[in-house]
């Protein structure tokens, strides 16, 4: 799949649940879709290149701790660790480079829409992995983050 077409539709399933229909007339935005209305049926074709963080608690200093909650089956080969229910963070890079997709999470949680990121890694084949990746965040009606979809997409060379 075209990487920017990728980038492109998650962007859009992401409004779309933003814009909800409350009656036929009016349409209410709201700041962020609620993760539950959000549905993995509808970007089946797409779902084995996503990462699903979500909220697991906050740390005693008030921040947030997500985890890794999904990594698509397409995914786990630039994953190599058991990362479901591990929490996300930036030492992660340390260990793999492929976790340079999850450092734009904070500004996803700040900034409360989608963000798009590019980069590139050298995998565990010394293979150089050139990506593009969308981080879409979903939450309450207040604001608050509770969920970050990343669809990941790469060529490597």
């Amino acid at each position: 799949m075209d990487e920017k077409r990728f980038v492109s539709r998650l962007s859009n399933y992401w409004e779309r649940l933003r814009l909800t229909n409350q009656w036929e007339a009016t349409r209410e935005q709201k700041i962020l879709p609620d993760y539950a209305r959000f549905n993995t049926a509808s970007i089946e074709d797409i779902w084995q290149n996503c990462i699903l963080l979500r909220e697991q608690s906050k740390a005693p200093e008030g921040e947030k701790i997500y985890v890794y909650s999904h990594i698509g089956s397409k995914l786990k080969d630039n994953l190599p660790l058991q990362l479901i229910n591990q929490p996300v963070n930036n030492r992660m890079r340390d260990v793999f480079a492929a976790a340079a997709v999850t450092d734009q999470a904070s500004e996803a949680i700040k900034s409360k829409k989608p963000i798009e990121d590019f980069g590139q890694f050298i995998n565990k084949k010394s293979k150089l992995v050139k990506y593009r990746s969308c981080l879409l965040p979903f939450g309450t009606e207040d604001g608050d983050v509770t969920h970050i979809v990343i669809g990941v997409t790469w060529r490597d060379f």
